[in-house]
Protein backbone atom coordinates (compact mmCIF):
# COMPACT_ATOMS: atom_id res chain seq x y z
CA UNK A 1 0.00 0.00 0.00
CA UNK A 2 2.81 2.28 0.99
CA UNK A 3 5.13 2.94 -1.86
CA UNK A 4 7.86 4.29 0.15
CA UNK A 5 8.12 0.89 1.99
CA UNK A 6 8.41 -0.80 -1.33
CA UNK A 7 10.28 1.05 -3.24
CA UNK A 8 13.76 2.74 -3.12
CA UNK A 9 12.99 5.86 -5.33
CA UNK A 10 13.44 9.58 -3.52
CA UNK A 11 10.74 12.36 -3.98
CA UNK A 12 11.99 15.53 -4.69
CA UNK A 13 8.64 16.74 -3.09
CA UNK A 14 6.91 16.14 -0.55
CA UNK A 15 3.58 17.22 0.96
CA UNK A 16 0.81 16.54 3.21
CA UNK A 17 -2.76 16.24 2.46
CA UNK A 18 -5.09 15.85 5.71
CA UNK A 19 -7.98 15.33 5.86
CA UNK A 20 -11.07 14.26 8.85
CA UNK A 21 -13.36 11.55 9.27
CA UNK A 22 -16.22 11.95 11.81
CA UNK A 23 -16.42 8.83 14.19
CA UNK A 24 -19.49 6.81 12.89
CA UNK A 25 -22.45 5.79 15.26
CA UNK A 26 -21.60 3.12 17.22
CA UNK A 27 -21.64 -0.39 15.95
CA UNK A 28 -21.20 -4.19 16.34
CA UNK A 29 -18.93 -4.69 14.19
CA UNK A 30 -16.47 -3.10 11.65
CA UNK A 31 -16.59 -0.10 9.58
CA UNK A 32 -15.13 0.63 5.92
CA UNK A 33 -14.74 3.68 5.41
CA UNK A 34 -15.80 3.86 1.61
CA UNK A 35 -15.51 7.98 1.38
CA UNK A 36 -11.93 7.97 2.53
CA UNK A 37 -10.91 5.43 0.14
CA UNK A 38 -12.46 7.29 -3.13
CA UNK A 39 -10.75 10.25 -1.29
CA UNK A 40 -7.12 8.24 -1.39
CA UNK A 41 -7.66 6.75 -5.39
CA UNK A 42 -8.27 10.24 -6.21
CA UNK A 43 -5.35 11.09 -5.22
CA UNK A 44 -2.94 8.86 -6.00
CA UNK A 45 -4.75 9.46 -10.09
CA UNK A 46 -3.11 13.13 -9.54
CA UNK A 47 0.24 11.31 -9.97
CA UNK A 48 1.19 11.39 -5.80
CA UNK A 49 2.48 8.65 -4.32
CA UNK A 50 1.19 7.82 -0.80
CA UNK A 51 4.36 7.43 1.39
CA UNK A 52 2.45 7.23 4.81
CA UNK A 53 -0.70 7.80 6.47
CA UNK A 54 -0.68 9.52 10.57
CA UNK A 55 -3.77 9.37 12.38
CA UNK A 56 -4.80 10.86 15.00
CA UNK A 57 -8.01 10.77 16.90
CA UNK A 58 -10.28 13.52 18.16
CA UNK A 59 -13.03 13.53 20.63
CA UNK A 60 -15.48 16.20 21.68
CA UNK A 61 -18.33 15.47 24.19
CA UNK A 62 -20.11 13.09 22.52
CA UNK A 63 -18.66 13.15 18.79
CA UNK A 64 -15.35 12.89 17.49
CA UNK A 65 -13.62 11.25 14.49
CA UNK A 66 -9.83 11.08 13.20
CA UNK A 67 -7.48 13.56 11.34
CA UNK A 68 -5.68 11.43 8.64
CA UNK A 69 -2.53 13.03 7.95
CA UNK A 70 -1.37 11.77 4.56
CA UNK A 71 2.16 11.75 3.05
CA UNK A 72 2.76 12.63 -0.78
CA UNK A 73 5.47 12.47 -2.52
CA UNK A 74 6.37 13.44 -6.08
CA UNK A 75 8.86 14.47 -8.71
CA UNK A 76 6.56 16.69 -10.71
CA UNK A 77 6.85 20.28 -10.24
CA UNK A 78 3.10 20.60 -11.28
CA UNK A 79 2.06 18.68 -8.56
CA UNK A 80 4.23 19.95 -6.06
CA UNK A 81 2.52 23.42 -6.43
CA UNK A 82 -1.04 21.75 -6.96
CA UNK A 83 -3.47 22.57 -3.73
CA UNK A 84 -5.22 19.68 -3.17
CA UNK A 85 -9.52 20.46 -2.87
CA UNK A 86 -11.27 17.62 -3.14
CA UNK A 87 -15.39 17.97 -4.18
CA UNK A 88 -16.59 14.12 -2.98
CA UNK A 89 -19.65 14.48 -5.07
CA UNK A 90 -17.86 15.32 -7.80
CA UNK A 91 -15.17 12.62 -7.71
CA UNK A 92 -17.71 10.00 -6.56
CA UNK A 93 -19.87 10.45 -9.18
CA UNK A 94 -22.52 10.58 -6.86
CA UNK A 95 -22.73 6.76 -7.21
CA UNK A 96 -22.17 6.41 -4.04
CA UNK A 97 -25.11 8.04 -1.44
CA UNK A 98 -23.41 10.24 0.99
CA UNK A 99 -23.54 10.08 4.50
CA UNK A 100 -26.89 12.05 5.66
CA UNK A 101 -24.44 12.52 9.11
CA UNK A 102 -21.83 14.28 7.05
CA UNK A 103 -22.11 18.59 5.79
CA UNK A 104 -20.09 18.12 2.85
CA UNK A 105 -18.28 21.46 1.49
CA UNK A 106 -19.32 22.44 -1.64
Amino acid sequence: MFHSVFSKEKFKFKKTFTYYIPAPPVRKNGYHEKEFDIVCAHVIQLGFHLMDIKMQSHSFGEGGGVWMVCILGTNCEKLRDMKIEIDYANIANQTQPLDPDIIYEV
